[in-house]
């Protein structure tokens, strides 16, 4: 087995941690809960996750007609309230709604 340098730091890590509790430099919360060998018990409490969606397909579209229009990536990424990185995405799913319907007004 290849031990690489991030393996072996996992590997110490419980080691680690205790010297530093041991030095102060590290300290767990006030309320922190530890099992019977001495471990910490972390809780963990589960939350529904409510996420508003931000591109919705009328979002999708606007984005597509936009740059159907010319205008350039940051522009539409700023009319369409949305980051940068994520306007490439918005436009091809515009793009794919757009010819889905298309589709379905010249269906049989």
């Amino acid at each position: 087995m290849i031990v690489t340098n991030t393996t072996k730091l996992l590997m110490e890590a419980p080691h680690l941690v205790k010297i530093g509790l041991q030095r102060g430099w590290l300290s767990y919360p006030k309320d922190m809960a530890f099992k019977a060998d001495g471990t910490p018990d972390p809780v963990i409490e589960a939350f529904d996750e409510v996420t508003e969606q931000r591109h919705t397909p009328d979002l999708a579209r606007k984005a597509y007609y936009l740059r159907d229009r010319g205008l350039s990536l940051n522009e539409v990424a700023a009319a369409c309230q949305v980051p940068r990185g994520s306007v490439v995405y918005l436009i091809s799913k515009g793009h794919e709604l757009v010819l889905a319907s298309q589709r379905k007004d010249i269906g049989p």
